[in-house]
């Protein structure tokens, strides 16, 4: 997965950035204006204010466009346990804990604390979003339609996700499903949607086949509405 990743230094820290995965959540900028001010350039300035108020900020970024490392090798951002899948209202879906993804080039993969993925099949970063699902006018209630596997207390904690090339994203361990309005139920492994027509949503029920979805770069162009508005 080639990334643009920008590095910004203090004397203690770099913090790293992804613009292709940042989608203006704003997280940062509210919390440390000094620290993180679009306007200015360069936009972030670690020695604005002190490290550790730094790493606090960074850490409560949703999707990860936002990384740090202490440059004395330190203490690392700690993954949730257990690892938490949240289902937006109208948006991606949010995901913390010891994630790996699978690029399917040559057994590449991502390791991640925080991510957000695409679910209404328009963005050109799959998996992750890129706030697609805003033109898009993607529909969804941020409820949990369908059922996650039954709760095996031998799974591991850690998740791994496999997006299937036009198809779901497959995952494996256990995690904490919480809809929008903070509702949370337990489950392990599955299959979620991001094609944005699954009737079961936040998982896949085959719809993406109904609908011709593809992942292949330009082929964003499906109606993401068909089955939403729950």
């Amino acid at each position: 997965m080639n990334r643009k990743i920008r590095s910004y230094e203090s004397g203690e820290l770099v913090v790293h950035y992804d613009v292709k995965r940042c989608i203006h959540a704003e997280e940062c900028v509210h919390g440390l204006p000094s620290v993180f001010d679009p306007v200015r350039r360069p936009w972030i300035d670690p020695e604005a204010a002190d490290a550790a108020s730094v790493v606090e900020v960074v850490e409560r970024c949703p999707t990860g466009a936002l990384r740090y490392e202490w440059k004395s090798g330190g203490r690392q951002e700690k993954a949730a346990v257990p690892s938490v899948i949240r289902v937006s209202e109208n948006g991606p879906l949010y995901i913390r804990g010891d994630v790996s993804i699978e690029s399917g080039v040559d057994d590449e993969s991502l390791r991640e604390n925080r991510v957000a993925l695409c679910r209404c099949g328009r963005s050109k970063d799959k998996p992750f979003c890129d706030n697609s699902h805003m033109s898009a006018e993607f529909v969804d209630g941020g409820r949990i339609a369908g059922e996650p596997a039954v709760r095996d207390e031998q799974a591991p904690h850690a998740l791994s996700l496999k997006p299937i090339p036009n198809g779901p994203v497959l995952v494996r361990g256990r995690y904490v499903l919480e809809e929008a309005d903070g509702t949370r139920i337990e489950g392990e492994g599955g299959a979620l949607c991001r094609c944005g027509h699954s009737a079961s949503k936040p998982f896949c029920d085959g719809a993406h086949k109904q609908v011709g979805f593809s992942t292949e770069p330009g082929s964003d162009e499906a109606d993401p509405q068909v089955g939403g508005g729950r």
